[in-house]
């Protein structure tokens, strides 16, 4: 898709339901780390291929793309639930759970 100028490429590129990954090529680094800050994508990467999962970095995308992130704090984060499990001792329960006291 030709496009006239940066503006316009990132409005198309931002305007679907999805936002899995994003790929910029550009000799301007600069330039190309703005654009993708202005990119509602998951993951943005600035001249290479738009996979590249490592596994302490969350993967996943925005809007409709994934089932939200794996990998990294933020993946075990995402795919844990938090349970309270407490074991008492063989003794009778006691305050606040036991009426009967001893």
């Amino acid at each position: 898709m030709i496009v006239d100028g940066t503006d316009e490429a990132i409005r198309i590129a931002n305007d679907n339901d999805y936002g899995f990954s994003s790929a910029i090529f550009s000799r301007d680094v600069t330039l190309a780390l703005d654009l993708a800050k202005r990119l509602n994508a998951g993951m943005s990467h600035i001249n290479g291929a738009t996979l590249d999962d490592e596994a302490q970095i969350p993967f996943g995308g925005v809007k409709d793309s994934g089932y939200g992130r794996s990998g990294g704090a933020i993946g075990f984060e995402e795919f844990t639930e938090l349970q309270w499990i407490t074991i008492e001792g063989p003794q009778a329960p006691r305050y606040p759970i036991s009426e009967q006291q001893r």
